[in-house]
């Protein structure tokens, strides 16, 4: 679960609203809200409210580290 949501963010450049993480993932609601929850946890995403869903921004450093060994 946790790596579908990853690979949606990490196709769209890191930035992407939840709702198409969402459909993307092929998650439902509750469980991509959960999964976004347990990332912006440990700080490996911000999440910032965008009208009814949120938008979703993968940190400098997880979009460093990938770049570097992708």
């Amino acid at each position: 679960e946790e790596q579908k949501v990853l690979g949606v963010l990490i196709n769209h450049k890191g930035k992407y609203l939840q709702k198409y993480v969402v459909k993307e993932s092929g998650l439902n609601r509750l469980k991509t809200h959960r999964v976004v929850a347990r990332f912006a946890q440990r700080g490996i995403i911000t999440v910032k409210e965008f009208g009814n869903t949120n938008e979703i921004v993968l940190s400098d450093w997880v979009t460093n580290a990938n770049t570097i060994n992708p």
